[in-house]
């Protein structure tokens, strides 16, 4: 039953008697990840203590860049920015 992971995939440790378990793809993680790499550019808020969170993601810089600054208008206090994340 021993084995690695890598991502989402896990690999038995004896490949001449594979578990089927261990090949399962987590499908919601394959759909989020799709989802990322279809929405590169992403607005991300600084929080403190070395956190972030991601507030959108879009498929076009230049939306991007219109949301961040509208992002900025409405909070003017919270720091956000700008970043692609090909995935």
């Amino acid at each position: 039953m021993g084995g690695f992971g890598v991502g989402d995939l896990a690999f038995p440790s004896n490949p001449s008697n594979p578990e089927p378990r261990l090949f399962l793809l987590l499908f919601d993680n394959f759909d989020t990840s799709y989802r990322q790499r279809l929405y590169p550019w992403c607005i991300i808020r600084l929080l403190p203590k070395i956190q972030l969170s991601v507030v959108s993601r879009t498929r076009q810089r230049n939306a991007a860049e219109h949301y961040l600054n509208t992002l900025k208008c409405l909070h003017l206090e919270a720091p956000y920015i700008l970043i692609f994340d090909p995935v």
